[in-house]
């Protein structure tokens, strides 16, 4: 390809800004460059920039280098990334159409996925002008580490029936040997489904394969051959793990063997600073990784915005002085260089010239400093790219000083009592204290500490204690039961709760975020609650999102209860319905009496969905049009009972609505009523300006699009908690259940919100309408009665949810991926809280533009990743700005054509997508919000201030030894603040592209 076929095909490139395509041209550059012994590249964009978008630009080119330049007739692509949830999250953004499951694609199974890749394309001939292609993800704990794991039964079946075609094993006796040292604890049944299949599959895709793998058993597992032998004739008895480590050898062996076939020509390693193990180690892990990059033809893309550890202080070193940062550093440059001599020759003096330089740093010496910086940043360049916002005028630091309650000191002297009592029965004192740091996190410790040594510890013993009631330690299952308001008893809570729930904003009366525009002007709840955003919480502790997550959940239950009972409604208890014997909950299943066909949910009525049309309306208030479409509705009501000889009077049926929807279609109903309510043409125009269907159908002009998303919400109503809101909220209560939903559409702008869902989501509703609305979660707690007994009951999750587990099973990877379009659609939860596992890599930024930081984290590097998890591209804070500036314009594409126009000012497309300039004309009030919850003279006041200042010079310090040193000379240099500007170091393609003629992207 010439340099101007490469040109073409990154500025080709759809849904690409104009620094990624710089970047990603940059990256095909060094990653083809033929002078290079390995080629291996780091993307280091800041956090929230779109590095998989520059990867997928990075694949699209590189596809084209291997169809064209290679001559290949098939481009592998291998995406390793370090848990589940980013995994599942990813894939599909990377632009390569066949994947494999990431449920069965370990790496003891590709030669298996390859062979049947294979065989299909030579089945099938490839559209001319392109190569067949596969995707195959990775995580490294699943197939680099084999130490102690016995895998998935898909795994361990597929070994199975492939040492059955090795001569040793090829009668029954032995082949039953083999099943059941392989079958683990996996049912009977399961085992042999799995088993018979691979055994069949394995047939089909050919003797061929079925004997390269022989070969490939005995080059790479004889030692395993000849102790699964032993072990057959009974020479020697087995001991009680060796099935498991036999196991785990055996997936080993067949990892080998797929090394041999996958021969990948790119590699994407994402988030790799979770597994810098793989770059450089020791060990069995070490060598299956040293394989796997070994191939000179193999391309390596590394991502990660964080890819070494961004500070040291003096009391970090170790006693050796070996400054973990700089070797982290080191390690990674090491890995990029992959021994080729003369690019390490180059950064190694380049570096050693830029640090003397460094270190006799004055007014003076700058010019001499500013020319070995830039022979530094070449010489990094050559190895990586990196892009960074221009300023980080879009984010607001919030800190409030929480006030030190009496329950937060009860609730310690409870613990420590409850410990102190236990200790005085134990043999000893297995646990002598409290964390201070628990209390601080989290009320009733005992009834959320699962999988805690010290609520272990002090169940275990609890019961040769003296009797007494922990109101603090265990929440009080009678009080729930009764929706009894619940001491919060935590200032952390308390912060979360009153931002939900008071102070301007109603959470528990929302089921949608308010739309960042809405196109007409009402006056209830959610014009009430414009700007409210969903919440981002990040904690240490496992403990926390299990307690925020049930008790802000039944805080908004509790709270719409309170008001249904103002109103004079018996809702009954948290667990029974007011009869004491009924399970279900009110509100539940309201549609069980109505077929499909008679809900005037689920009926699309092409006629009321033309009558209203936003972009004509825009800015109007929400009567004013009504009134204009009652005229038309009227007309057509009174032409149709008119000619029918139906009368209006009383209410209408909601069978009959459906009716007249029918009639105004044009349709013959079979059976015709009586008459029609006088609340007919109320009734119409609020399914012509709110209904679903409606909605939908303005958005595709697709009947069948609209059916699905008017299931989508009839799904929602019939469940109980949006049915409370529902019932609390409109004036039309539970005897008018459907007209309640449509005054509650309306009133929520609901066309708007599915405007803004559907820009999102650039059209494709596949998976959320697949997956439809979120199951309600109920997670078991332990509580305490009256009489004092600890008793287990579900709590339920539906406001707030939990998001804490990156396991392998179908299932949690069902749920987790649910649980993460869920909370980034405009729909419940409103909060979700994590841990470390949501803070790399993984998307939440849609709806939410508050991040919590309910602890701090112990690294720099973990508080840029949180906060990168909402600062993204096009996120809530963007949209809520613009949308108030540009209320006028009907659609968010050409919001957002606006924005770029009158403020981008030459720069790069950071502006409008990710930043807003300084002078942008708001109130700031919709700014990302970094929330820092801090108790008076916590030692976290200081931590967060030398986060801060971390951050802030992370690009200056990049890769240098001894950086507080270097700082401190910094700050007595004598230097102005443009020359330590100009000391930052620029690794960014496209502005280094600013200072010579540019090929990307407008300038």
């Amino acid at each position: 390809m010439t340099r101007e076929d490469i040109i073409k095909k990154v500025e080709s490139l759809e849904g690409t800004m104009d620094f990624q395509k710089a970047t990603a041209l940059h990256i095909y550059d060094l990653l083809t460059d033929p002078a290079r012994k390995h080629h291996r590249v780091l993307l280091a964009d800041e956090v929230g920039l779109g590095k998989t978008i520059v990867a997928r630009a990075v694949v699209s080119l590189m596809r084209e280098y291997q169809r064209e330049v290679m001559h290949d007739d098939f481009f592998r692509v291998v995406y390793v990334c370090s848990n589940i949830n980013i995994a599942s999250q990813n894939i599909d953004k990377l632009g390569v159409e066949d994947k494999l499951d990431i449920n069965v694609s370990r790496l003891s199974m590709q030669h298996f996925a390859i062979a049947k890749k294979d065989k299909s394309l030579n089945q099938r001939t490839p559209e001319v002008g392109s190569i067949p292609e596969v995707i195959i993800p990775l995580t490294p704990t699943t197939s680099f580490d084999f130490r102690s794991r016995s895998g998935t039964v898909a795994e361990r079946s597929l070994i199975c029936a492939l040492l059955e075609n090795l001569d040793e094993f090829n009668n029954e006796q032995s082949r039953r040997f083999l099943s059941g040292l392989l079958q683990g604890n996996v049912y009977d049944t399961t085992w042999t489904n799995w088993l018979n299949w691979f055994r069949s599959e394995t047939l089909r895709v050919g003797q061929n394969y079925i004997d390269e793998i022989v070969i490939g058993i005995r080059r790479y597992g004889s030692k395993e051959i000849h102790r699964l032998i032993e072990l057959y004739q009974g020479a020697e008895q087995s001991s009680g793990r060796e099935p498991l480590d036999l196991t785990s050898a055996l997936r080993r062996v067949f990892a080998e063997i797929s090394l041999d076939k996958l021969k990948p020509d790119l590699v994407i390693m994402d988030e790799f600073q979770r597994f810098k193990n793989l770059l450089a180690g020791d060990g069995e892990q070490q060598l299956l990784a040293d394989r796997f990059f070994s191939d000179h033809n193999t391309k390596v893309l590394l991502l990660s915005a964080t890819p070494y550890k961004p500070y040291s202080t003096l009391e970090e070193l170790t006693e050796n002085e070996k400054d973990e940062h700089f070797s982290d550093f080191k390690q990674v440059v090491g890995f990029l260089e992959g021994g080729d001599q003369s690019l390490k020759k180059n950064f190694d003096e380049s570096w050693m010239s830029y640090n003397i330089a460094l270190s006799h740093i004055s007014r003076d010496s700058f010019d001499v400093l500013a020319v070995s910086k830039k022979g530094a940043e070449d010489a990094l360049y050559a190895l990586m790219s990196r892009t960074e916002r221009f300023n980080v005028g879009g984010v607001k630091t919030v800190r409030p000083i929480l006030p030190v309650t009496a329950e937060d000191i009860k609730s310690y002297f409870q613990a420590r009592t409850l410990l102190d009592m236990v200790n005085e029965v134990a043999a000893h004192a297995g646990i002598r204290s409290v964390p201070m740091d628990y209390v601080k996190s989290s009320p009733y410790l005992l009834s959320f500490m699962d999988n805690y040594k010290m609520k272990e510890y002090i169940v275990n013993r609890r019961d040769k204690v003296k009797s007494q009631v922990w109101d603090l330690l265990y929440l009080p299952s009678k009080r729930i039961s009764n929706y009894k308001e619940i001491p919060l008893s935590n200032a952390r809570l308390q912060y979360l709760y009153d931002s939900l729930f008071t102070g301007g904003f109603s959470a528990e009366r929302l089921l949608w975020v308010p739309a960042s525009r809405p196109y007409y002007v009402t006056h209830g709840v959610y014009s009430r609650n414009a700007g409210f955003s969903k919440t981002l919480l990040f904690s240490s502790w496992q403990m926390v999102p299990r307690m925020v997550s049930c008790l802000i959940s039944y805080s908004a239950e509790r709270l719409v209860m309170k008001d249904l009972l103002k109103q004079g409604r018996r809702p009954g208890s948290y667990y029974r319905s007011d009869d004491g014997k009924s399970q279900n909950r009110y509100g539940a299943n309201r549609f069980s009496r109505i077929k499909d066909e008679d809900n005037p949910l689920l009926y699309l009525s092409p006629f009321l969905a033309g009558l209203y049309n936003p972009a004509t309306s825009l800015g109007q208030d929400i009567k004013d049009i009504r009134k204009a479409i009652e005229i038309v509705v009227k007309e057509k009501v009174a032409e149709i009972t008119g000619r029918l000889g139906i009368p209006l009077r009383g209410r209408t049926a909601v069978t009959d609505l459906t009716i007249l929807m029918r009639l105004i279609e044009g349709e013959t109903p079979e059976i015709l009523p009586e008459r029609f309510g006088e609340d007919s043409v109320e009734n119409l125009v609020s399914i012509a300006i709110g209904a679903p269907a409606s909605c939908a159908y303005r958005i595709k002009k697709d009947k069948a699009f609209a059916r699905s998303v008017a299931d989508f919400f009839v799904k929602m109503f019939n469940r109980p908690d949006p049915a409370l809101v529902v019932d609390a909220t409109c004036a039309k209560g539970a005897d008018n259940y459907i007209e309640a939903i449509l005054e509650y559409c309306v009133e929520g702008n609901l066309q708007a919100v599915l405007d803004e869902y559907d820009h999102l989501l650039e059209g494709k509703w596949e998976d959320i309408l697949a997956q439809g609305p979120l199951e309600v979660n109920n997670l078991r707690v332990e509580m305490q009665r009256p009489d004092q007994k600890i008793e287990v009951r579900p709590m339920r999750n539906h406001l707030a949810i939990p998001f804490t587990t990156i396991r392998m099973e179908d299932k949690a990877v069902t749920h987790t991926s649910a649980l993460r379009r869920a909370f980034n659609s405009p729909f419940r939860p409103f909060v979700l809280c994590t841990t470390s596992v949501g803070q790399e890599g993984l998307d939440f930024h849609w709806y939410a533009r508050k991040l919590m930081h309910w602890n701090l984290p112990s690294n720099p590097v973990d508080m840029e990743q949180r906060e990168g998890r909402v600062n993204r591209y096009k996120c809530l804070s963007i949209r809520q700005r613009l949308g108030e500036l540009y209320s006028n314009l009907p659609s968010w594409d050409e919001i957002f054509d606006a924005a770029r126009m009158e403020f981008k000012r030459g720069d790069s497309d950071i502006v409008p997508y990710w930043s807003l300039p300084d002078d942008f004309p708001d109130d700031k009030e919709k700014l990302v919000e970094r929330i820092i919850l801090e108790y008076p003279l916590s030692q976290d006041q200081g931590r967060y201030e030398r986060m801060k200042k971390v951050l802030s010079l992370y690009r200056l310090t990049m890769g240098q030894p001894r950086q507080e040193e270097l700082l401190e000379m910094l700050a007595n240099s004598g230097l102005s603040d443009d020359q330590i500007k100009r000391l930052m170091i620029n690794l960014s393609p496209y502005y280094r592209e600013k200072e010579a003629p540019c090929l990307i992207g407008e300038q």
